[in-house]
């Protein structure tokens, strides 16, 4: 019996998962008031290399690229922010807001999704074929 379908549909299913609770991370992470701290820092970067880790040696669709990139990029808002807030405009950690304007989020995440989904493109994708077919 094959089992290649059943597995193929396991890692599907794990993608999603991780696609969803890195937006349910970052989500709630970032509804908190006040600027960005370490620990956003450390989820941020904790999701990034989980997500990498799972998806990085999948054959994508340009859309999943995309989507993939997307949730990389909300999870960079974390991690970007924080090393904004602390070293770019040295917000104290008291502070009531970030001093990180809504429309620089929103440049960091299209920034990451671009950066993200070149290289996936241009280099990943090419690596996973080659592997495959190896």
């Amino acid at each position: 019996m094959n089992n290649q379908p059943h597995h193929s549909r396991e890692r599907h299913i794990d993608s999603a998962a991780l696609a969803a609770s890195a937006i349910a991370a970052v989500l709630a992470v970032s509804l908190v008031k006040g600027p960005y701290y370490e620990g956003n820092f450390i989820v941020g970067v904790t999701l990034t290399v989980l997500i990498l880790a799972y998806e990085i040696s999948n054959q994508r669709t340009f859309a999943q690229t995309v989507a993939l990139g997307g949730v990389l990029g909300l999870c960079s808002l974390l991690y970007l922010g924080y090393l904004a807030d602390r070293f770019v405009f040295h917000t104290s950690p008291d502070a009531d807001e970030s001093s990180v304007s809504p429309i620089l989020e929103v440049y960091f995440w299209l920034v990451v999704t671009i950066i993200f989904s070149v290289l996936d493109v241009l280099w990943f994708q090419r690596r996973a074929r080659r592997k495959r077919s190896a």
